[in-house]
């Protein structure tokens, strides 16, 4: 289904009744911040027992090299004192996520530069795009489509690193890093074949169960958890 604006997408409705999983790969978070019905949905969600969990990929520092341009990109007439504002109640919104759900909510600061704004709330996948225009991201087209959302993210998991990226090179070593090498290229060869055995609409839903699992993956290797915003330029 495509609809115009984030706000057709219902989106406390079907927070309100997640189940599995709820991931905001669509930064930054200050406009959520200040929709009180999605904020209580996601509250009471959060808070409701064998409930689902969050994972939320948030947005680095504004000296990060791609970020002034995709900043640009996302509020074209926003001058950078607002640019660091918003971002700031981005944090903030998501601190107190943080603060008031620390078991089910689990935030990365993205390394690569999103490609698309993604929300999937269990089955369902909502995704908009960006653009170079006037009209801002929330205002555009969305797309809402169901998937195997498990079978999806089994597939698009990365393979472990080999063993030699964590310490010293030995003998013993080098050849536990051959058969993990080997084994990863199978696991690869393997995905692949499985993903081409998809449906056409459940390929199509992997590529953006991927975008958010591959940014994840990366902003897992960051120690910083929040944005560290200063008012110097990059």
């Amino acid at each position: 289904m495509i609809s115009a604006s984030v706000a057709s997408l219902n989106l406390p409705e079907r927070i309100a009744a997640a189940r599995q999983r709820i991931w905001f790969h669509a930064p930054p978070y200050g406009r959520f911040a200040a929709a009180a019905p999605l904020c209580e949905a996601l509250h009471a969600t959060l808070s409701r027992p064998q409930g689902p969990c969050l994972t939320v990929a948030t947005l680095p520092d504004m000296q990060i090299s791609w970020m002034p341009d995709f900043m640009r990109l996302l509020r074209p007439h926003a001058g950078r004192q607002a640019l660091l504002q918003e971002l700031a109640d981005s944090d903030t919104f998501l601190r107190q996520l943080k603060n008031d759900h620390a078991e089910r909510v689990h935030i990365r600061t993205l390394r690569l530069r999103p490609s698309l704004p993604v929300l999937i709330i269990d089955d369902t996948i909502c995704f908009g795009h960006f653009a170079h225009s006037a009209t801002l991201t929330p205002d555009g087209f969305w797309c809402t489509v169901t998937a195997p959302v498990e079978e999806l993210l089994r597939i698009a998991a990365p393979p472990a690193m080999p063993h030699a990226a964590h310490g010293p090179v030995t003998e013993q070593g080098a050849a536990q890093d051959l058969v993990s090498e080997q084994h990863t290229a199978q696991v690869l060869v393997s995905e692949q074949h499985t993903a081409q055995m998809l449906v056409p609409e459940h390929r199509a839903a992997l590529r953006l169960v991927e975008e958010c699992v591959t940014s994840t993956c990366s902003a897992a290797e960051s120690a910083v958890p929040f944005t560290q915003q200063t008012t110097t330029e990059p």
